[in-house]
């Protein structure tokens, strides 16, 4: 009652506060970067509406699963509220923000009774509520920023409390658990790809919750995505053949904070036996490790190419 009651507090009206506000500006070059990556961020929610494809957070197996399970409602709720947009007039906005204020305290009010899967779901719509709202700046309608991020707050705090009594939890950079099924492998992946979107963002604008993540030393995004033919493959033995196809390539990436790209393997074999480990892998292979995984990148390419551009 108390953490809900904080909640409350938070998100009251009276708390409206601006939170998500743009960085200072960079210096030219930068900016442009900067820029050309808001473009790709805020290009997501247009996938969705207008034209029926998943952004690469979001796996087409949870938009189909996200109808018929409970627990992935709010990822339901929010891609149907995405339909009010498509006509752009001042009503249907101010329509749509009412109802993704509402479905925040809903949300705030439900969300320990959410398993994993379903606290995912939800962090990926409250994503999309962020990104349409950063997109459209500061507006009449769109003043819950205080909402979003707290709510947006306590759900990783859930998520987090959860995964302490799962098997699903891994260590952050393990992208292959031997065993693994593909139901649990989307989940890693999906939670992978949402909090490197999160990091971006972060990028770009000043936003708490992804302040508080706590990444390896050295290290600006980590896992990367993994293979598009992994995250594409239409069922599970699709995922199976391309998984065993090339077994040489699953092993994870990473971009480290002078703009290489090191394998993380090596990072955390290295981290475990020196110290400066990301300063022990960032080699000559670097160029190697850029040519390897642009090979099997998808949609999150370009915006990862960016993002290695803007920290050098």
């Amino acid at each position: 009652p108390d953490a809900t009651k904080r909640l409350s507090d938070l998100t009251h009206p009276t708390m409206n506060i601006r939170f998500l506000r743009t960085r200072p500006k960079f210096k030219t070059g930068a900016q442009m970067t900067a820029n050309n990556m808001a473009r790709i961020l805020y290009s997501y929610p247009k996938m969705l509406i207008e034209h029926n494809t998943c952004p690469p957070f979001l796996h087409p197996q949870w938009v189909s699963a996200c109808n018929s399970e409970e627990s992935m409602e709010p990822l339901a709720n929010c891609i149907s509220l995405l339909a009010m947009l498509s006509t752009r007039s001042r009503s249907t906005a101010s329509l749509f923000w009412r109802n993704a204020r509402m479905e925040c305290d809903r949300i705030a009010s439900n969300h320990t009774s959410f398993n994993s899967y379903g606290l995912i779901a939800t962090v990926q719509a409250l994503l999309i509520y962020m990104l349409i709202r950063v997109a459209e700046g500061e507006t009449e309608h769109n003043n819950h920023d205080a909402a979003l991020l707290g709510t947006l707050t306590v759900v990783l705090g859930e998520l987090r409390r959860q995964a302490q009594y799962t098997s699903l939890e891994q260590d952050s950079l393990d992208i292959m658990c031997p065993g693994i099924s593909w139901g649990q492998w989307i989940f890693q992946e999906s939670r992978r790809r949402v909090a490197i979107v999160f990091h971006i963002i972060n990028m770009l604008v000043c936003m708490s919750p992804a302040t508080t993540c706590i990444g390896q030393p050295g290290l600006i995004l980590a896992p990367l995505p993994a293979r598009k033919q992994l995250w594409e493959a239409a069922s599970e033995e699709q995922w199976l053949q391309e998984l065993h196809r090339v077994p040489s390539v699953n092993g994870g990436f990473a971009l480290a904070e002078s703009g290489d790209l090191i394998e993380l393997d090596e990072y955390q074999m290295k981290s475990l036996s020196m110290s400066g480990s990301v300063e022990a892998c960032t080699s000559s292979k670097s160029k190697e490790n850029w040519e390897e995984w642009c090979a099997g990148m998808d949609g999150f390419g370009a915006l990862i190419m960016l993002a290695a551009s803007l920290t050098l």
